[in-house]
Order: structure tokens, then C-alpha cells, then sequence
């Protein structure tokens, strides 16, 4: 009996994550599809399927959270929402990072986003957006990339007030 009971938790458990797993999903797609339209994606570029891994967000001082890649560092401060409401805290630092360290093997559905994925004049790398744990808070990279040496990218913040998604911009970089 208690052999059938470990099993029926098991598989309890089993199925619980893995509906996770797909309202996960779900949550990053719907926001996928809000943040095209906001940053003007254009569909006919195309979409590296795996996603850009080469940040972190880190807390550098009490009131200043840092997100960095392997090129520059980004302070939250250089957002331009109202003073304080970047703010991120240890916890929402964490949140996030767990999060990344998930998708670790995450790999894009271009059926649900659309992107051109035969364009290999002009694609896209985005890391899988990383959310608070209020989901109230979003944060992704975009780099714009060509052959050679050309191409660019940007950290976004966003923030949800009043059911309305906000984005700020962390500075920008050129290859």
C-alpha cells in the first residue's frame, strides 16, 4: 500500500511540473509577442534558435542592481523610468537567476514567433525573458546581428503599471 502511495505522489509531482513547465512556456511567449510589437522586431529578420545566455544580474551596492554581459555592465539607474522604480531587490535578483539557470537548455519555437529563420543576412539572438516573481518586472537581451563585424544590441527592462507593459532601455552597444 505504501509502495502505490510513493507512486501516486510520484506521479503527482511528475505532472505538477510539468504543467509548470507549459504555463511557463505560455508566459514566455505571450510576453515574446508584447515585446516584438514594442521594440519593432522586424518578422523578416531572422531568429537564432538558441537563446542568448551571456548576461547577468547582479547587485553591486544596496540601491544599485547591475545587469552585465561579457561586453559592458548595465545600472539600473541608466533606465529611464521614474528614480526608484528599477530598483531591483535581492530577491527579484534571485527570482531571475534561477529562471536563466533553467533555460539553460531552451532552444526558440519559431512557429510561435514568426521570425524568418532562413534570413541569414540579418537575425536576432534574445535570451529568454526573465521575469520577478510578481511577473510585474521583465528583463531581455536583444542583440541585431549581420555576418562580419556589424550588428548591436540592448538590455530591456520592463515594468507592468496598471495592467500596461513599460520598457526602458539599458544602454546600447555595436559590434
Amino acid at each position: 500500500m505504501k509502495k502505490h502511495h510513493a507512486l501516486l505522489v510520484l506521479l503527482l509531482f511528475m505532472i505538477s511540473c510539468t504543467q509548470s513547465d507549459k504555463k511557463t512556456d505560455e508566459d514566455i511567449y505571450e510576453f515574446m509577442s508584447i515585446m516584438v510589437i514594442d521594440q519593432k522586431l522586424n518578422l523578416n529578420y531572422g531568429l537564432s534558435i538558441e537563446p542568448d545566455l551571456s548576461y547577468e544580474i547582479i547587485k553591486k551596492s544596496k540601491n544599485n542592481s547591475v545587469i552585465s554581459n561579457t561586453d559592458s555592465s548595465y545600472n539600473i539607474n541608466d533606465f529611464s523610468f521614474k528614480p526608484g522604480s528599477f530598483n531591483l531587490t535581492d530577491q527579484e535578483i534571485g527570482e531571475m537567476t534561477k529562471q536563466k539557470e533553467k533555460h539553460t537548455s531552451f532552444s526558440w519555437d519559431n512557429d510561435r514567433l514568426g521570425f524568418n529563420v532562413s534570413n541569414k543576412n540579418y537575425w536576432y539572438k534574445i535570451s529568454v525573458p526573465v521575469f520577478s516573481k510578481d511577473k510585474s518586472k521583465v528583463f531581455i537581451k536583444i542583440s541585431e546581428l549581420c555576418p562580419g563585424l556589424c550588428g548591436s544590441g540592448k538590455t530591456i527592462l520592463f515594468i507592468k503599471e496598471n495592467n500596461q507593459w513599460r520598457s526602458a532601455t539599458g544602454l546600447n552597444w555595436l559590434h
